[in-house]
C-alpha cells in the first residue's frame, strides 16, 4: 500500500497535497526542487512496512497549489506546509527524510519549531555557503509556465536535473508518466518554473544552527551536487550531525539510481533517532 493522494491542508490559501501509508513511528517524506511525491515510489513500500509514511507535495510542485508569486514561494512557507501537514494528520515525533531542497526545507522547519522532529536524514541536500548560494540563485529567474496540447512529445522531454546517466526504466517511468497536469484542453509541468531556485534562500548554515534534533546526511558518491568543497563544509554547517554516510557509485537522485542502499540508510538512521530496535 502506498499513500494515495486524496487529503489537502490548506496553507496561506494554498493546498497542500499529502498522503499517508503504513503503519509503526511516523515519517515524513520531502521531494527536491521540481520533483513530488513519485520520486520516492521505489523507497516507500519497503519504508512503510514499519514506518507509518507521510508523504508531502510543497507548493508549487506534484498534486499541490501553485502560490501566485514567485516571491510568495519562501523556505519558511514551504517550511510551514510541512509542519501544517504533520499537525494535521497528528503525527508524534516524526522523523524527517528529504531530498535535495527537501534536506533544506526540514532544516528550515526544525529550526522554526525545534521539538517537531525526532530526527533528520537529508539526502544529497544541496549545502553550500550563502556567497555559493547567491551565485547559483541568479542562475534561476523564473520563466512562465508553458503549456502543450499533446503531453506526450512534452513527457519524452522529461529527464533528471542535474543531468546523471540514466536510471532503471522502472525507476523513471512512473515519474515521467506524472509529471504534467491536465488544465482545460492542454497540459502542463506540474512544477511551477516560478518555485526553481527558491530553496536556495534556505541558508544551510543560518538554519541548521539552529537544529537541535540529530541529523544524518547521505550523499552519492558521484553526486553533482554534494561533493568536493561542500562536502567538506557540511559538518561544520550541521552542530547536530551524527553521521555522514555515502553511497558508492551513486549519483544526485540517490533514492532512484540505489534504492536498496537509500531503503537501509534511511531505516537504519531513523531508527535510531527514534530508539528503535527491532
Amino acid at each position: 500500500m502506498q499513500a494515495v493522494f486524496t487529503s489537502n491542508v490548506i496553507v496561506d490559501g494554498v493546498p497542500i497535497a499529502y498522503g499517508v501509508s503504513g503503519t509503526g513511528p511516523d515519517m515524513v517524506l520531502v521531494h527536491g526542487s521540481g520533483g513530488f511525491h513519485q520520486w520516492w515510489h521505489l523507497v516507500a513500500p519497503a519504508l512503510e512496512t514499519r514506518w507509518r509514511l507521510i508523504v508531502i507535495d510543497l507548493s508549487g510542485h506534484g498534486d499541490s497549489g501553485h502560490r501566485a508569486t514567485r516571491s510568495d514561494y519562501t523556505p519558511e512557507r514551504w517550511a510551514a506546509e510541512v509542519l501544517a501537514v504533520i499537525d494535521a494528520v497528528g503525527a508524534e515525533h516524526p522523523v524527517f527524510v528529504g531530498h535535495s531542497m527537501g534536506g533544506r526545507i526540514g532544516l528550515a522547519a526544525a529550526s522554526m519549531r525545534p521539538d517537531a522532529f525526532a530526527g533528520l536524514v537529508l539526502i544529497d541536500t544541496n549545502s553550500g555557503t550563502p556567497e555559493q548560494d547567491a551565485e547559483m540563485a541568479a542562475k534561476f529567474l523564473g520563466s512562465d509556465r508553458k503549456f502543450f496540447s499533446d503531453p506526450e512529445p512534452a513527457r519524452a522531454r522529461f529527464k533528471l536535473l542535474p543531468p546523471q546517466p540514466p536510471v532503471a526504466e522502472e525507476a523513471i517511468a512512473p515519474i515521467r508518466d506524472n509529471v504534467l497536469a491536465q488544465v482545460g484542453d492542454q497540459w502542463s509541468w506540474k512544477s511551477d518554473p516560478q518555485a526553481l531556485g527558491r530553496f536556495l534562500m534556505a541558508s544551510v548554515p543560518k538554519f541548521a544552527a539552529n537544529v537541535t534534533a540529530p541529523i544524518g546526511f547521505v550523499y552519492g558518491s558521484e553526486s553533482a551536487i554534494v561533493g568536493g568543497g561542500a562536502l567538506e563544509l557540511i559538518p561544520g554547517f550541521m552542530p547536530s550531525l551524527v553521521e555522514l554516510a555515502e553511497v558508492p557509485g551513486a549519483h544526485h537522485h540517490v533514492i532512484l539510481d540505489h534504492p536498496a542502499e537509500s531503503i537501509e540508510l534511511i531505516d537504519r538512521m531513523a531508527s535510531g533517532f527514534v530508539g528503535r530496535t527491532d
